[in-house]
């Protein structure tokens, strides 16, 4: 695989994590991990993954209302995913890779907003989708919802994406300030997600990386019980993805655990 000229060759240190939390009964979140040396690996059922590669394609997933039948929107969003990309990935272009992540997750919620209108079992599935690519440095995201994507540099961490939420809404048109949004009762309105409707609009993120960045991609049982000064803190003590993942888990069950919880670290060292 190519490298652009004066980037140096990189291998990508990876781990995920998903958990069910202290209060809900089953897990409505989902990932996928893949690479070109690597099959995709799911989770659930998969719980944790730490793999090295030298180029990765991973998303997190947040489902709205599993069905009765137990089916996830999340899982099935994630599962599609890879099969999705596989033929333009690694190999493609960045920004040919960047349209395929957009048309993959439009495909994805498809399929979803199918599903639900096809069995009464799947009434009012939905995801949450955040959906990134590492290749050559290039960091390429694709994002509908409330996940996030952080990017953690010399010991600062800056939110990549922006949430689809209606406390983001109200705070862009000045409704609400960013200190009033803490104490706001409808935190959980979700203005995006794939399933409800037949077409979403995705957010499109590119991002340079260094040597030593690290990718931070959750779902909102994280980011909702750890601020992002806690997730920076873990991240500068915790520099190994499998441990930061770990104590980024642990640091939302001590503040309760009120939701599931899933995420991925991705970190940038040099190739040996």
């Amino acid at each position: 695989m190519p490298y652009r000229k004066g980037h140096h060759p990189v291998q990508i240190h990876l781990a995920a994590l998903t958990n069910t939390g202290a209060v809900r009964e089953s897990n409505e979140d989902a990932f996928f991990v893949a690479s070109a040396n690597h099959p995709p690996v799911f989770g659930p059922p998969t719980q944790t993954v730490q793999l090295v590669s030298r180029a990765w394609l991973f998303g997190v997933f947040d489902g709205l209302g599993t069905a009765r039948d137990r089916t996830t929107a999340s899982l099935t969003a994630a599962e599609m995913l890879p099969s999705q990309i596989g033929s333009y990935w690694p190999q493609a272009g960045c920004e040919h890779l960047a349209r395929q992540l957009e048309k993959a997750i439009l495909a994805a919620g498809q399929k979803v907003f199918a599903m639900s209108t096809l069995k009464l079992e799947h009434r009012g599935m939905g995801t949450t989708a955040t959906v990134a690519a590492l290749v050559d440095q290039h960091l390429k995201i694709a994002h509908v919802g409330d996940c996030r994507a952080y990017l953690f540099r010399s010991g600062t961490l800056q939110q990549i994406t922006r949430d689809h939420t209606l406390v983001e809404h109200l705070i862009d048109n000045g409704k609400l300030t960013r200190e009033e949004a803490k104490s706001f009762e409808h935190q959980s309105v979700v203005m995006q997600a794939l399933g409800p409707t037949e077409n979403v609009k995705v957010d499109n993120f590119s991002v340079d990386l260094t040597l030593d960045d690290m990718v931070i991609v959750t779902t909102d049982g994280i980011h909702g019980m750890v601020d992002n000064a806690q997730i920076a803190a873990i991240a500068t003590g915790h520099t190994d993805p499998l441990a930061c993942v770990n104590a980024l888990v642990d640091a939302a069950e001590k503040a309760g655990g009120h939701d599931n919880q899933t995420v991925i670290v991705a970190k940038m060292v040099p190739f040996q």
